[in-house]
């Protein structure tokens, strides 16, 4: 006679719903995954390498170290949008025919000196109808007709005067500036400072008389003093290093496809020590990170998100600082041939959002980029 065994009612429910909470990781070998960690920084293309943008390797030494990057990171890329004006800051020149500037009437300088701008800066004080001027056939690509570029400056001034700065470019235009409010030192960026009162930010060269920006005096009567620094002239165009991912990649981790989900792209980025002893390099002031995906076949963009970073919010980039863009709910079309572009990151060295408003000359340090893939959302 067989002996039955009896098993509690309490134990099979147990069983049961441990069962049922097992369920397989489908995902599972793409935790933890750079799924671009086979791609080397050489492997993005820049939008441009030439007279525009600057992107090429730099050494660990030259990049102030490696402290701070992952492990055995030792690729490390410099980007920068350049400035086309040769001597925008003035720190390699010691007088306006030198920096490009012209002048006709007015005291003006190039001093060190003691002024609230950095290094050294142009002194202008303008009387009756004093100007000085600084002809864009300069740039460093010679001012192309029908190109479009954007002007940036620094410049400090006081609160009883109104300044003009012209801009002519087959017609004149005139921005106008009383400062409203004392900043530190009275010191005012173009365009942050001049809100509501921009009028031009960009120009598109007329003739191959090329521009010309001048400061000019105004009609009150009295003297216009006030010192001009860091004059910067870019392409009017979004500038990145970009990388394109196909949907299959045998070099990938795991060989792994590209798949419908949440993706969290990365880089890692450091202030250019070089800013601070080449001339006429500056720290880029921000920073964007793109990620785009593409319907199927790569004919048309799906969606995208972007973010920016500003420098001033991360303690200025002085160390090795991570920063992050996920996207949620990325579609990945299925192409016919696996090796089609299905997504596409982007790095800017610039806030590339606002456009005219927004976009910079500047220099920034990026290395060991990579994205992740989550369905779930968390990583």
């Amino acid at each position: 006679m067989r002996k039955r065994i009896l098993v509690p009612t309490s134990l099979i429910i147990l069983l049961l719903s441990l069962s049922s909470c097992i369920q397989p990781d489908y995902f599972s070998a793409y935790k933890g995954k750079n799924l671009v960690g086979h791609k080397a920084l050489s492997d993005w293309t820049a939008s441009r390498n030439d007279t525009y943008m600057l992107y090429e390797t730099v050494s660990s030494a030259d990049a102030g170290g490696t402290t701070g990057l992952p492990a055995g990171t030792t690729e490390i890329f410099r980007l920068e949008n350049r400035n086309l004006t040769p001597h925008g800051d003035f720190e390699d020149v010691t007088t306006l025919a030198a920096a490009g500037w012209t002048a006709s009437g007015g005291t003006n300088s190039i001093s060190a000196a003691a002024h609230p701008l950095s290094g050294k800066a142009m002194r202008f004080e303008l009387i009756t109808s004093d100007y000085i001027t600084y002809d864009m056939n300069g740039i460093a690509d010679g001012a192309v007709v029908d190109g479009n570029y954007l002007f940036r400056f620094q410049f400090s001034g006081d609160l009883s005067e109104t300044y003009h700065f012209e801009l002519d470019s087959g017609g004149a235009e005139v921005l106008e500036f009383k400062p409203s409010v004392e900043t530190a030192n009275f010191k005012y960026s173009f365009p942050e400072s001049f809100g509501n009162s921009i009028q031009i930010t960009n120009f598109t060269v007329k003739s191959n008389d090329g521009s010309k920006f001048r400061i000019n005096k105004t009609s009150d009567g009295l003297n216009l003093r006030g010192y001009l620094d860091n004059f910067r002239v870019l392409k009017n165009q979004s500038q990145s290093a970009d990388l394109s991912i196909p949907y299959g990649d045998s070099g990938r981790a795991n060989s792994l496809t590209l798949i419908n989900g949440t993706y969290r792209f990365s880089v890692w980025v450091k202030k250019d020590p070089a800013a601070a002893t080449t001339a006429n390099r500056f720290d880029s002031s921000a920073v964007t990170l793109k990620l785009e995906y593409f319907k199927a076949e790569g004919t048309a963009s799906a969606g995208s998100a972007v973010k920016t970073f500003k420098a001033a919010d991360n303690s200025n980039f002085t160390s090795w600082t991570q920063l992050f863009l996920t996207v949620s709910n990325v579609q990945i079309a299925v192409p016919y041939n696996t090796t089609t572009e299905v997504l596409k990151l982007s790095i800017f060295p610039t806030d590339s959002t606002g456009g005219a408003l927004t976009m910079d000359s500047g220099s920034i340090l990026i290395s060991a980029p990579a994205l992740e893939y989550s369905a779930t959302g968390s990583f």
